[in-house]
């Protein structure tokens, strides 16, 4: 399984604001095609989906499994992104970077980060860590036209 974090290299990070990797191709185009192809239609992720301007609407992923909505791709994507083997992904590339933003959560864990435990949020209470993906659309942005008349008169 090839996740988010497989190709991601020391020069995808950047460090303002804060930490976080950025890469083009995360995932191999037939994979992202394949997740493309089943991405939830806009209308199951917001019943509304126009009522309001310019807004982030989300579903879990775990609200969709239970709806039966998962294509065998985004299962196995939603699987993997879930497991203590992509967190160990994470702690890989980002292990660092976490230890300098928070100094000391080791010894207040009493773990290294590589020995975290983690599941899916609101289903594996026992993990140490708590994973979510979502699905996610932007509404769509409708400016509002406004309409300034001026006359001027010469005389």
């Amino acid at each position: 399984m090839t996740g988010v974090f497989a190709n991601i290299k020391d020069e995808h990070i950047r460090q303002e604001p804060f930490p976080h990797a950025c890469i083009r191709g995360a995932l191999e185009q037939s994979y992202y095609d394949d997740l493309a192809d089943g991405y939830p239609e806009p209308s199951v992720i917001c019943d509304d989906i126009w009522a309001e301007n310019n807004h982030h609407k989300a579903m879990s992923c775990t609200r969709a499994r239970k709806m039966g909505i998962l294509t065998p791709a985004w299962e196995k994507f939603v699987a993997y992104h879930h497991s203590t083997a992509f967190w160990r992904d994470v702690v890989a590339v980002m292990g660092d970077h976490m230890r300098q933003c928070h100094p000391g959560l080791e010894d207040r864990l009493g773990k290294s980060l590589e020995s975290l435990t983690a599941g899916p949020r609101f289903i594996d209470q026992e993990a140490d860590v708590l994973l979510e993906c979502q699905f996610g659309i932007n509404t769509r942005y409708a400016r509002r036209a406004g309409c300034v008349a001026c006359t001027s008169t010469t005389r």
